[in-house]
Order: C-alpha cells, then structure tokens, then sequence
C-alpha cells in the first residue's frame, strides 16, 4: 500500500472504513495492468475475479475491459463466454463470483483475484482447477497462472 493508505489504514475506527482503503490501494491497480499487459502480450486467456463489484466497474472502466456480475443477463453472458472460447484476441473477462461454478471456460489458463481476503476454499478450488484443465497447443512447460493481488499488513474482515 502507499504510505497515505497506510496512515489511513490504520488510524481507520472501523472495517468498514478500512475495507474502502484496502480496496482501493492504487498499488492494486498497477499490479493488475502489469499482469494483463504482460498474459496479453503472451496471449492467454485470462479472468479477473473481483469481490468488490463496485472496484469490478472502476477497473473494468479504467481499463476497457468487459465484465460479468450477478446481475448480467444470460443472454450477454454466453456472448462473452463464447467470445471467449472462439476469439483470440477477446482475451480477459473481469467477473464476480458468478464465474465459480457452471461455466466452460477451458482455454482460461490465467486467474488474477482481487482482494481475495474473503474467498472460501471451495472458491479456491474452483478457480485453480479452472487454470489447470489440459490444454491443446500448448507449447511451454508453465503454462497455468493463479495470482491472488491483495494488500500485505491488511486484516481479513
């Protein structure tokens, strides 16, 4: 965290307040554009999974990315599903905890978690054994990337 939301952090009165710091460190937001641009560049297929909708529509915003929360339409959800799987330069999905269960994502191979103090282990499970499904063409040794992008010194509220 920066030393402003730090400071800020921890003089915050209760977890509430110091939950809206936490989400928001900026140095959160770096590290995401660092991890997209560089899974773009190598061109896998990558979802970011976000606890916090509304930080899901900021970044999703910030960096023209498309999004699915509990609330999108099937009908625009299996577009972006399919979209997904059939387009290679449709490459990242920002989604909530929608994106658990009941979907066919198998070239996904890249999952990035966002303030993921609060996630349950079935969750855990899901997301990584998305990642690790086989995968045709594939042609490096590493070819699997979980990333879970939370501020260190926080408190799991």
């Amino acid at each position: 965290m920066t030393r402003e939301f730090m400071e800020a952090y921890r003089k915050a009165y209760d977890k509430k307040r110091k939950r809206k710091i936490y989400l928001g460190n900026p140095e959160k937001f770096i590290a995401l554009q660092y991890l997209l641009a560089y899974h773009e560049e190598r061109g896998d297929k990558i979802l970011v999974y976000f606890y916090d909708t509304d930080l899901l529509k900021i970044y999703s915003k910030k960096l023209k990315k498309k999004k699915i929360l509990g609330q999108t339409r099937e009908e625009k959800r299996s577009k972006y599903f399919e979209k997904f799987r059939s387009d290679d330069t449709f490459n990242v999905i920002f989604i909530t905890s929608v994106g658990d269960t009941s979907i066919d994502l198998p070239d996904a191979n890249v999952v990035i978690e966002i303030s993921a103090q609060y996630g349950s282990r079935r969750q855990f499970t899901q997301r990584f054994g998305r990642i690790l499904r086989p995968k045709p063409d594939v042609k490096e040794r590493f070819n699997a990337f979980f990333y879970s992008v939370v501020s260190l010194e926080t408190e799991v509220p």
